[in-house]
């Protein structure tokens, strides 16, 4: 019975959950610059091309604040914005401090907690209802595979992106496999209570509905990525790169 009512609870969360519009980067780029130059890089650089949806959150979207967190403190590094950017910077994950080829005087969208590539948006479990629960979810963008950084003269990264070279470095299997091992510690309960106390540390300003969805979500979250772990002791059934 109990088993039946946690299928029923996923398959209504399936049935609710809707997006509620583009990538926040892409949306908040173009509500502040409606007569961009940068168009097409800005497509190219944030669109999440409908990759946010219930479909692809059951396969290989990510609930990102959740996996953020998480990954810090699996990983025992401070718990910090800062921190998870360099967490992240080590599986090839880049966080550019200009971006080739940007026209005029646009600022460019911050990559604060979210690299280059990693594009995330709102599911809501009501669109119509702007109080209702929602949490952020993230998809791979075109730049994360599809976009490097130049170097200087000496060899030396200098974090200035370029759209369109490849990302050489990116290890995105081993970032997957670490996202799985992560989660699945959220079924401990000392883990899982540290875990909310540091959302709230690097997300100060989050809304309640979003912090009460994440708790909704995390035995959820727990229950697939341990059936992943005991099918495939891995994030997937084959390699991905």
């Amino acid at each position: 019975m109990k088993k039946l009512c946690l299928l029923l609870l996923i398959a209504l969360i399936t049935q609710a959950c809707k997006l509620d519009g583009k990538s926040i980067q892409y949306a908040e780029y173009i509500d502040h610059n409606p007569k961009t130059k940068n168009l097409s890089l800005a497509s190219f650089m944030f669109h999440d091309l409908n990759s946010i949806t219930t479909q692809t959150l059951s396969t290989y979207a990510l609930p990102w604040k959740i996996v953020i967190v998480s990954m810090a403190m699996s990983k025992k590094t401070e718990i910090s914005k800062k921190a998870i950017r360099g967490l992240l910077q080590t599986y090839g994950f880049i966080f550019p401090k200009k971006i080739y080829g940007w026209k005029g005087d646009e600022l460019v969208p911050e990559f604060d907690y979210r690299p280059a590539g990693i594009v995330t948006g709102y599911m809501s479990f009501n669109a119509e209802d702007k109080t209702a629960k929602r949490i952020e979810v993230s998809n791979i963008g075109c730049v994360t595979c599809h976009g490097g950084m130049d170097y200087d003269k000496n060899g030396a990264p200098n974090f200035n992106f370029v759209a369109g070279r490849t990302n050489s470095s990116l290890q995105i299997e081993r970032f997957y496999n670490d996202v799985v091992i992560a989660m699945a510690k959220l079924d401990q309960k000392a883990f899982k209570k540290s875990f909310l106390k540091n959302v709230l540390k690097i997300f100060p300003l989050i809304s309640d509905n979003e912090f009460k969805t994440i708790k909704f979500f995390i035995p959820i979250t727990v229950k697939q990525v341990k059936k992943l772990l005991k099918k495939y002791g891995r994030a997937t059934a084959y390699e991905i790169g």
